[in-house]
């Protein structure tokens, strides 16, 4: 659906922070500018954290600051 909206076939309904990068350089615009979906909670699902592995921790800390950037660029 990215692919066909960037070639200009059409609109697509797609993750907000799929769609940065290009609504930012232009290549994309909204269109339904007054609409948004509802908004869909992410969870990270993991052990405990008392024996986290740095690398789980690590990805962790990367998927808040990602969609927690991506929700305040879209408010």
């Amino acid at each position: 659906m990215l692919d066909a909206a960037r070639a200009g076939i059409g609109i697509a309904w797609l993750p907000e922070h799929l769609l940065t990068a290009d609504l930012l350089r232009g290549r994309l615009k909204r269109v339904l500018i007054d609409w948004s979906s509802p908004e869909t909670p992410v969870h990270a699902v993991y052990p405990t954290a008392r024996h986290l592995s740095p690398k789980v921790s690590a990805f962790v800390e990367v998927l808040r600051k990602e969609f927690s950037a991506t929700a305040v660029a879209a408010g």
